[in-house]
């Protein structure tokens, strides 16, 4: 892997793979409870989730491992939101843009047809409130 110096990008970098994982958790059936706990005794713990989604079957995605693990780890003291002098060597955009679409175009299948379900299952689940006013609690 090449790498670059750190520039804006690798902060989204870090959050859409956060995303990308607990999607797949998500649409695999993991609840949004569980998906907000700790990991190892760490918040956003990527190579943990990625273990998760491997376990729930993901699909192969070249070098996603490895990236996950890269990421992790320059992001682990949060460098990448609250930036330090600390001097990081971060991927080149392109390698983390290869290895995201790569991971995205692995999970669309299904978490697109999750979403088509969810939408049917809400429009059935609310079907008799369609003209009253409702107050939503989560």
């Amino acid at each position: 892997m090449a790498f670059g110096s750190i520039t804006h990008h690798t902060f989204y970098v870090h959050i859409l793979l956060e995303l990308f994982l607990k999607s797949f958790l998500a649409v695999s059936g993991v609840p949004k409870a569980k998906l907000r706990e700790r990991r190892d005794k760490k918040h956003h713990n990527l190579p943990a989730f990625l273990n998760e989604c491997e376990a729930l079957s993901i699909p192969e995605v070249a070098d996603l491992k490895v990236f996950t693990s890269t990421i992790y780890s320059m992001n682990e003291d949060f460098d990448f939101r609250y930036p330090t002098n600390y001097n990081l060597s971060v991927p080149e955009p392109a390698i983390c843009l290869r290895v995201l679409s790569a991971l995205r175009d692995a999970i669309l299948p299904t978490i697109s047809r999750e979403r088509i379900y969810a939408e049917i299952q809400f429009a059935a689940d609310t079907r008799n409130d369609r003209g009253k006013q409702v107050r939503w609690s989560d």
